[in-house]
């Protein structure tokens, strides 16, 4: 699946990124890629993201996947690393709280 990226606001310093699936002469994003390269780092076991510790970028992918959740898209058979860092970052007292389980 690609996405497109392209900057939404009008202050270059304060540049939000909007995803669609379509957008003339926006940037490419390779989602599959990108899952390929977190599942890879998440190889070597490591609870997190950053190591042992939950951080921003955990969050971010939280966010990410309860939005295909939502959307009934699942995380790919073939990415085992980052289904084992889901279930992990969703037994965590907070992320029950706010994460469709």
């Amino acid at each position: 699946m690609k996405l497109f990226i392209f900057p939404v606001a009008p202050n270059p310093t304060r540049v939000r990124l909007y995803l669609a699936e379509k957008c003339e002469g926006g940037a490419t994003l390779d989602v599959e890629d990108l899952l390929d390269r977190v599942n890879e780092q998440l190889a070597d076991g490591r609870p997190m993201l950053m190591g042992d510790a939950a951080s921003i970028a955990d969050r971010t992918l939280a966010a990410a996947l309860q939005f295909g959740r939502m959307g009934q898209v699942e995380i790919p058979a073939s990415h085992e690393h980052i289904a084992r860092w889901d279930r992990t970052f969703r037994q965590r007292a907070s992320a029950r709280q706010v994460l469709i389980m």
